[in-house]
């Protein structure tokens, strides 16, 4: 997933001026900036053709699909790419945006507020950076995600209840950070999830009673704080197929209708 547009401006380009961004695909100034900014110039991820007496640039942007029909960009999958820095606000100016993949880099800093305006995201991978601060409420407007995945950043703090508006979500992974409190019980109400891991994180508390779970396969809960019984409700979720809930303080008996 790759595109060509050109950039243009007089003569050398000054530190910090704005991008002028015209081709194939519109509304990629963040992107431009983020690729070629972040990585220091050219490089085999953005690749840049420069034309002999002329002020246009033809830049060559790696992981970046745009929609045949409008032009505007659709996915942007940048991961394992070393970039660094902040994740820009102005991704936040991509309203058509169905995928966003940034896994594997070295982003740092909290996530801009500005995403929340991508209304039409399924696809939500930021793991294995170095994001910090809380899980931010604005998840819950994403209504249309399918797929969340925050594993392996330095985030803190409680997970956010309105996580559970997400009424479509299938795979939720804020596994291996520092999160703790307790787990909202409206995660536990989103029947379209398939896989929830929240492991390796400092959650307490009971779980949540669970009646809503239909579709869950996999539910990864291992080293945590959790405590009190393994609920009787568990047995509700009728197609589960990996429990993992090791390293915990949980007492009593495993419900016996677990798994009938």
């Amino acid at each position: 997933m790759s595109v060509w547009l050109g950039v243009y401006w007089c003569g050398q380009r000054p530190v910090g001026a704005r991008w002028s961004v015209s081709g194939v695909c519109e509304g990629t100034e963040g992107v431009v900036s983020m690729q070629y900014g972040m990585l220091g110039g050219v490089s085999d991820r953005v690749r840049v053709l420069k034309v002999p007496g002329s002020v246009r640039v033809w830049v060559f942007l790696v992981g970046v699909s745009c929609a045949a029909k409008h032009r505007r960009v659709r996915a942007l999958h940048l991961s394992n790419m070393d970039l660094t820095g902040t994740i820009p606000p102005h991704l936040g100016n991509l309203s058509f945006l169905v995928s966003l993949n940034l896994n594997y880099n070295n982003f740092h800093g909290r996530l801009p507020r500005e995403l929340g305006q991508l209304s039409r995201l399924k696809l939500i991978e930021l793991s294995s950076n170095f994001l910090s601060g809380e899980i931010p409420s604005w998840f819950g407007r994403l209504n249309k995600v399918l797929y969340l995945s925050l594993e392996n950043n330095n985030l803190t703090g409680e997970i956010s209840w309105e996580i559970g508006n997400l009424l479509s979500l299938e795979i939720l992974d804020a596994s291996h950070m520092r999160l703790n409190g307790l787990i909202p019980h409206t995660i536990f109400n989103i029947s379209s999830l398939k896989v929830i891991d929240l492991a390796n994180n400092s959650l307490s508390g009971k779980l949540p009673y669970m009646s809503s779970l239909s579709n869950l396969e996999e539910l990864y809960l291992w080293s945590n704080n959790l405590s009190g019984k393994i609920p009787d409700s568990i047995s509700n979720v009728s197609k589960l197929i990996i429990l993992d809930l090791q390293d915990n303080s949980f007492f009593g008996l495993i419900p016996n209708t677990l798994g009938i």
